[in-house]
Order: structure tokens, then C-alpha cells, then sequence
């Protein structure tokens, strides 16, 4: 993940690596829908090194829709949230 990312991001800048920490800012959430579907909420961080080793990090808050089939979980569906629907969740969250 963290390569494609970095591939993608260096069509702007120039990046050498990018490190995820999922949990960093709240732990994994599941939603259960029913016995098959669940819902995970990830809000963690990312840490970019640039091509001179500067640092930039940032917050990533992403749903992952699960379904069960054949006894495997598979990712049905991710929705990253933009940026104003992140203000807007933090704003509901300190609530």
C-alpha cells in the first residue's frame, strides 16, 4: 500500500517513503451491520519522507465496508472522508 501511495503522491512531490500507523490517533472501530457486514472506521496518520529527508505527516480517516464470504472477509467498499467531512466529524466528535 504504503509503494502505491508513494507512486502516486510523487507525480507532486518527491517522496522515497511513506509509514502508516492506523491507530495512532483512535483505535480501530467496528460497526457490525449483521452477521456477514461489517464496518471498520480507521483514523490514524501518515508520515511522508521527502527525496532531502524532510518530514510531513497527516491524518487519514477512511470506512472499510466488509463482507463475510466463504468464511474470508473481503473489502466490498473504502470511502476516505475529504477534507470538510473530516472537520465536520471531528467537530461531532468533541461534541
Amino acid at each position: 500500500m504504503e509503494k502505491y501511495e508513494v507512486d502516486s503522491l510523487n507525480k507532486g512531490f518527491k517522496l522515497i517513503d511513506a509509514n502508516y500507523s492506523i491507530e495512532s490517533r483512535d483505535r480501530l472501530k467496528v460497526k457490525v451491520i449483521n452477521d456477514e457486514e461489517v464496518i471498520v472506521l480507521v483514523h490514524g496518520g501518515i508520515g511522508y519522507v521527502h527525496n532531502d529527508f524532510d518530514e510531513s505527516v497527516g491524518e487519514l480517516l477512511i470506512k472499510i465496508s466488509l463482507k463475510l464470504k466463504n468464511d474470508r472477509w473481503t473489502v466490498v467498499k473504502t470511502d476516505e472522508y475529504t477534507e470538510s467531512e473530516y472537520k465536520e466529524w471531528i467537530k461531532k466528535k468533541s461534541q
